[in-house]
């Protein structure tokens, strides 16, 4: 999703913004972009299943809502145009601050040869095709990086006493090893730097990119129970629907393997049809699984899980369901009937003698 958002924006934003004085919308929609705290004046005209708008709420979790008016919220010129055309909303612009220097578009370019790279390598099996994958991804990361506010060094004993005439104003914590020590050091983030404006840019496109989607699908009578990032589930006899609409609204083709395009992202050995879910238990964000159906060489029907849930491997999900008896399916329905069930490591891959998480919804 990132790279594609990467390969639509207009570039990278140059020059530093200047201070919000004309907060005249026609002004507004001729600059190159902006970021604004705004006054949401109304409830949306259009109310959605996914909503646009999101806040936080008193313990710290982001929560989705059409109930907007008299809240405020920080938005970026593609959040607040997509707040108006999908939802009907009304903002009063409080502050803010614009760029109006152009783009540098490099960026659309080089996105554009890593993932043509790394398709080239994927087809030829080449394991360098996830180096690709993690520069791309890694490029919009890097952008947003919180500060780093410590180092960790490791200083051998016959140099400890120096060490710690010249440092010990720095030092948060220290480890004593064998041979040497593991110090903390505290890292002034006074020579910080990221490129957060940038970032969010990349963000909000990649938002939009599913908003498009989403809403298309949802007023053309599409039914999506759950949306994750860069994924949706649908109904599968809906989707030549949410194809063919999607195409007269955009001009674009949804579906395919090019930035940009959705495609059908389940896997299944020995498949050699198109995969589909045929029973989904959603438990709550990122926790979710799908039973999985398709067809073999044979043309017989062949089985198998799709499995999410945050913070616990997979590994430990099928360690888990082997330990209790019981398929995914099973697991995760007593999860939705509020069971509490432990996960452990498989011993066999951890070098503790034992971890367990105990969760419930």
């Amino acid at each position: 999703l990132y790279p594609s958002s990467m390969a639509r924006i207009k570039g990278y934003m140059k020059g530093s913004p200047d201070i919000l004085i004309n907060k005249d919308r026609d002004f507004l929609n001729k600059v190159d972009f902006y970021f604004v705290k705004v006054l949401c004046l109304n409830n949306p005209t259009i109310n959605r299943d996914f909503p646009i708008l999101s806040s936080m709420n008193e313990a710290g979790i982001r929560n989705f809502s059409n109930d907007t008016q008299g809240k405020e919220f920080y938005l970026d010129k593609i959040a607040l145009e997509d707040a108006e055309n999908f939802q009907g909303l009304k903002f009063k612009i409080i502050s803010g601050y614009f760029y109006n220097n152009g783009f540098n578009n490099k960026v659309n370019d080089i996105i554009q040869f890593l993932f043509n790279e790394r398709l080239k390598q994927k087809k030829l099996g080449n394991p360098i095709e996830k180096i690709y994958k993690l520069l791309m991804n890694s490029s919009y990361g890097k952008c947003l990086l919180k500060p780093i506010d410590s180092d960790i060094e490791i200083v051998y004993k016959e140099k400890w006493g120096e060490y710690l005439d010249r440092n010990y104003n720095f030092i948060k914590e220290y480890t004593e090893i064998k041979d040497c020590y593991i110090v903390k050091k505290i890292k002034p983030i006074s020579n910080h730097f990221n490129n957060v404006s940038q970032g969010v840019y990349v963000l909000s496109m990649s938002k939009r990119i599913m908003n498009e989607v989403i809403t298309t699908g949802e007023d053309n009578n599409c039914k999506i129970y759950y949306t994750d990032t860069d994924s949706i589930h649908i109904d599968y006899d809906k989707v030549k629907v949410l194809e063919t609409e999607f195409k007269i609204k955009y001009g674009r083709e949804l579906t395919g393997k090019n930035l940009g395009q959705f495609h059908i992202d389940f896997d299944l050995d020995n498949s050699v049809g198109e995969i589909k879910s045929v029973k989904s238990i959603f438990l709550g964000k990122k926790c979710y699984m799908d039973v999985l159906e398709s067809k073999d060489i044979d043309g017989k029907i062949i089985t198998g899980s799709h499995l999410r849930m945050k913070g616990i491997p997979n590994q430990s999900i099928n360690y888990t369901c082997k330990k209790l008896n019981k398929t995914p399916y099973e697991l995760y329905d007593d999860l939705y009937d509020n069971k509490k069930i432990k996960f452990n490591k498989d011993m066999s891959v951890s070098s503790m003698s034992e971890f367990v998480r105990q969760i419930s919804f």
